[in-house]
């Protein structure tokens, strides 16, 4: 009795990004189509961000189903044997549990999104982040499983789950080309902080509603700053004071990756000019983390200067190359022109 599913681990600040990647890594046809996302960030309550423009359960080359809990009681009498069907059927499931019940996380307990992915004899092939770790793979016998799944109602209420079970797969056959007139205009709206435009982002359907006024792209410098100056003021580090830095990162981290394959595809001009340049700029926010960890463990208000100090530099450089970025973007205009393949 086994079953695995098509994983191929991609790190990322979230779970539900690193779960989405991670699952469409699997096709690697769909590499490109991913470099047309990860470009615009949403930022929120002045201590949080995200991507706006990848959402798990919105992406149109991922399927998803969500299933009551109650129902899967009713129909299979246990979760267990629900989640080892809809794995054996092909499905990824994506729900939430207690982690102090899971001994991988090493955990007092907390609700969590974790993405099951496999089974075999001994228990359930998972990932999440474990025991403070990256995100990573690891290892959830049935018995686990069973205690993790039966949650205290704020639990169960927890972010998108409201007592449900998502299951996910990949679409196949989908147009998973790369746009680089799509990049084009969502550079744009990065720069302008406008919402994406003529691209699926995270809607309030498929969403927590936020209580509080979004916003956009550079703006959201703002609150990378903020996570700055509030301990300098206070003494007291924010709620996402890790995720934000990391979530930089990897925004940066992106780009120089979408430079490259522009690059590497006649998308770009000058694209050597620029991945070097943003080579600079992904190497600024690496350094952001481990000066937001060094602080966290001496508290050295010096270590909060020098962070502001780089973030104010990263602003300058990003500011000045994106419209230089996109103006050198060769469009579907020519590269037909140039006869080559769209």
């Amino acid at each position: 009795m086994e079953k695995v599913l098509k994983f191929e681990l991609f790190d990322a600040t979230y779970p539900h990004n690193a779960h989405a990647v991670s699952i469409l890594n699997t096709e690697p046809e769909y590499s490109p189509w991913l470099l047309n996302s990860f470009i615009q960030i949403e930022g929120w309550d002045n201590e949080n961000i995200d991507f706006e423009d990848f959402w798990i359960l919105e992406c149109p080359l991922l399927g998803h189903q969500r299933i009551s809990k109650k129902l899967v009681l009713e129909k299979w009498n246990a979760y267990l044997d629900f989640m080892i069907e809809m794995i054996g059927c092909g499905y990824y499931v994506y729900l939430v549990v207690d982690t102090a019940k899971i001994e991988v996380y090493k955990s007092t307990g907390y609700p969590h999104d974790m993405l099951v992915y496999g089974y075999d004899e001994s228990g359930f092939y998972v990932a999440d982040f474990f025991d403070g770790a990256g995100y990573g793979k690891g290892r959830v016998t049935y018995d686990e499983m069973q205690e993790a799944l039966s949650l205290r109602q704020e639990y169960e209420e927890h972010w998108i789950f409201n007592y449900d079970i998502i299951l996910l797969w990949v679409k196949k056959g989908k147009d998973a080309s790369f746009s680089p007139e799509r990049v084009k205009l969502s550079l744009e709206d990065y720069l302008l902080r406008n919402r994406t435009k003529y691209w699926y982002h995270r809607s309030q359907k498929c969403y927590v509603p936020h209580r509080y006024e979004l916003i956009y792209g550079t703006d959201v410098y703002g609150i990378i700053y903020n996570h700055i100056d509030m301990p300098m003021k206070t003494g007291e580090l924010l709620e996402h004071w890790r995720q934000v830095f990391h979530l930089w990162y990897e925004h940066k981290r992106w780009m120089k990756q979408r430079l490259a394959y522009m690059q590497n595809n006649s998308f770009l001009r000058n694209a050597g000019r620029y991945i070097n340049e943003y080579a600079e700029i992904e190497r600024s926010s690496e350094i952001l983390i481990s000066l937001c960890i060094k602080y966290s463990l001496t508290g050295n208000r010096d270590i909060l200067k020098r962070m502001r100090s780089r973030l104010q530099r990263m602003e300058i450089a990003e500011k000045r190359i994106i419209p230089l970025i996109s103006e050198d973007i060769v469009v579907e205009e020519e590269l037909g022109q140039r006869g080559l393949v769209w």
